[in-house]
């Protein structure tokens, strides 16, 4: 079967919504055994949080000073 069965539900979906047939529109089963997620060990786990709580942030304020500098210098 397909590696990425969600791709065209999706797609097949959205015509029955456009063309007004809510009725059809669903989730298979055979999207639904899909896994998406594997399991998260607590090294992982850790990183995961540090990179959203304090690497996101951390990147956003360094390229708001390298923006800052560049409209400084120019």
């Amino acid at each position: 079967g397909d590696l990425f069965p969600a791709n065209s539900e999706l797609f097949v979906n959205s015509v029955c919504w456009l063309a007004g047939l809510e009725g059809l529109v669903a989730a298979s089963p055979q999207v639904q055994a899909v896994i998406r997620i594997g399991p998260v060990d607590p090294v992982q786990l850790s990183r995961l949080r540090w990179a959203y709580t304090a690497g996101i942030p951390l990147l956003c304020l360094l390229g708001g000073a390298g923006v800052w500098l560049m409209r400084r210098r120019g």
